[in-house]
């Protein structure tokens, strides 16, 4: 393979890496995820930011228990949004720590 024909697949496969990246981002910035404590549920953005807050029960809990439910649902739902991103940022992780290893990115 000549140079150039090296770089144009390089620069394929870059276009390619960009585009899915593009579509990641997107797919983390509709994400909406949920965490449960007790008869609380809060929805988040995938940047953590608090979208809703659900309580669910008869008779209404304390506030100190809604309180602590919230707090507690929140860190939840924390935690499952950086599982989401990690999870769909993976393949672009495996891909450049093989790079870095000297290998071609996977196709």
């Amino acid at each position: 393979m000549t140079a150039q024909a090296d770089y144009q697949a390089f620069m394929t496969r870059a276009n390619a890496i960009q585009a899915q990246l593009a579509e990641t981002h997107e797919r983390l910035l509709e994400a909406e995820i949920t965490g449960t404590s007790g008869p609380v549920t809060v929805t988040i953005s995938a940047g953590g930011e608090l979208r809703d807050v659900s309580i669910n029960g008869s008779p209404p809990p304390s506030i100190e228990s809604i309180r602590t439910n919230i707090l507690a649902a929140h860190q939840h739902a924390v935690a499952r949004a950086r599982e989401m991103a990690n999870e769909l940022m993976r393949p672009f992780q495996d891909m450049l720590g093989e790079v870095e290893r000297g290998g071609p990115p996977p196709r």
